[in-house]
């Protein structure tokens, strides 16, 4: 007597159990994989995978892996920032430093666009070559290429989680763009707000070059001596100064109101008396360890 017996298909989830992701690479070469594709091109990426680890994947598994974590990553985030949500918080050291910026880059097609970012970080005091300097440590970085408004909401999980609202004290040191007060002004308005030196120095830099090329005369060391004023004295007679030179020069006039609109911004020595940094360099160096290098 035979007996016929059923069979169903069927399939034993090796995939699960091995936790296999989408794409058909295990966790350790996926983390490899998207870790060193966020810091180096694709086709770079995958070579380093493969020295690494012995495992072959071609450029294009690399953009879509990387592009599938980042955007897990983005939700998880933009959901961080929602009013009502809960996000990972930090200790905040009890002085704190935001400085932000934007940064034009390349599109396809030949347009650009603007990346906005925020540097934050802890202010201290550090002994260096016998003499007390202050230094901005700890830094981390956010960058979206959103609107001000749009990149002001998504930052905000990012702020929380560094403490800048339960910091003791805070500056914010930037140029002089409109959007960033207004930036400032939504996650910490008592900020002691401060305009990056070398910015100021920019615009002294350009009435110098106006001045003489219309033919003007101005000693050889005049813009050094125009920024240590500045620098330990404060803005109101460097700004008395060059509103004088503006009478004589007018095509120097757009510079000189840009400073003198932001006049609070710079009382240098009071900044620097009370251990603030008066440079926003945390912030510049993320157009070349953040943008560029994603770029």
């Amino acid at each position: 007597m035979s007996v016929v017996r059923s069979v169903e298909a069927g399939f034993f989830p090796l995939d699960q159990e091995l936790q296999v992701p989408d794409g058909h690479l295990l966790p350790h070469a996926q983390d490899a994989l998207v870790s060193m594709s966020s810091e180096l091109p694709f086709r770079r990426a995958v070579k380093h995978v493969e020295r690494t680890l012995g495992v072959v994947v071609h450029a294009s598994t690399a953009r879509r892996q990387t592009l599938a974590v980042g955007q897990r990553v983005l939700e998880v985030q933009n959901t961080q920032a929602q009013p009502l949500s809960t996000c990972p918080e930090e200790t905040a050291s009890e002085r704190m430093a935001m400085s932000s910026d934007g940064s034009m880059v390349p599109l396809v097609g030949g347009v650009g666009a603007e990346v906005k970012v925020v540097a934050i970080g802890a202010v201290e005091r550090r002994r260096r070559k016998d003499e007390d300097q202050v230094v901005t440590t700890q830094i981390t970085y956010f960058a979206r290429m959103a609107d001000a408004a749009t990149f002001a909401d998504q930052a905000s999980a990012e702020l929380c989680r560094r403490g800048i609202e339960r910091a003791k004290e805070v500056c914010a040191i930037q140029d002089g763009a409109e959007w960033i007060q207004g930036f400032v002004q939504g996650h910490r308005h008592d900020a002691v707000r401060i305009l990056d030196f070398a910015h100021a120095a920019s615009y002294i830099y350009e009435m110098a070059d106006k001045v003489r090329e219309s033919g003007g005369h101005l000693p050889a060391r005049w813009e050094d001596g125009v920024l240590h004023r500045l620098k330990h004295e404060g803005p109101t007679r460097v700004l008395r100064h060059v509103t004088r030179l503006a009478r004589r020069y007018p095509q120097i006039q757009e510079q000189v109101t840009y400073l003198q609109k932001r006049r609070d911004l710079m009382d240098y020595p009071t900044y620097c008396a009370s251990g603030w940094p008066i440079g926003s360099g945390s912030v510049e160096s993320s157009h070349k360890l953040v943008i560029q290098a994603r770029l």
